[in-house]
């Protein structure tokens, strides 16, 4: 009686190990999938923080060039009236231009703009010259200084200020996706095992 009874496990054991191997592999799949789409998702914050470094340092170029005038005549009020660019820059939240004292050789703030009226003034940055030299991505938003240069020589800073709106409605939608598509990918796994188990005992 001992050895058909030795021979149902023996015969058993290749099912059993390869239903182990298959729900190893499952999991193994599972956890690939959570590994891609982590890396999808820095991969994605680097390529948009990169982007918006490269817009912010086109825009303040831009914004020096349409101010050098104004701040080499003084011109403070015209600067107002005319800065037309400030208004046009998308996400745009804050700018600062700094005017270069000539009898101390130090930066005071010459015009400032803000997106909305609600929104609280920002403290002074000319402290910051180069520490905002590079584009500082900070959360939500990026900040900026860049040299307003006359006959190459700085004459003035701007400072600007720039929000991740439209990112954070990308991001949301791709962290959506990835949820949505690892909670499939585990219910797949737990149904595979499953049957598997089912398997197994009979």
């Amino acid at each position: 009686t001992r050895i058909p009874y030795m021979s149902k496990i023996i015969h058993s054991r290749p099912a059993y190990i390869h239903c182990y191997m298959a729900g190893v592999n499952c999991l193994k799949l599972f956890f690939f999938i959570i590994i891609i789409l982590v890396v999808i998702s820095q991969q994605f914050n680097a390529s948009y923080n990169e982007f918006a470094a490269n817009k912010i340092k086109y825009w303040a170029s831009e914004l020096a060039d349409e101010s050098k005038e104004y701040l080499k005549n003084s011109d403070q009020k015209i600067l107002k009236e005319n800065l037309t660019l400030s208004g046009k820059i998308p996400n745009l939240n804050y700018v600062h231009i700094y005017k270069i004292n000539s009898e101390n050789n130090k930066p005071e703030l010459f015009y400032s703009y803000k997106r909305s009226e609600r929104r609280s003034a920002i403290h002074d940055k000319s402290n910051k010259i180069a520490e905002l030299s590079k584009p500082k991505v900070i959360e939500n938003s990026i900040e900026y200084m860049y040299p307003i240069k006359l006959d190459d020589k700085v004459i003035g800073f701007i400072y600007l200020h720039s929000s991740k709106e439209n990112i954070e409605l990308i991001t949301d939608d791709l962290l959506t996706t990835n949820a949505l598509i690892m909670f499939f990918a585990f219910l797949a796994v737990i149904i595979v095992a499953l049957q598997l188990e089912r398997y197994i005992k009979k």
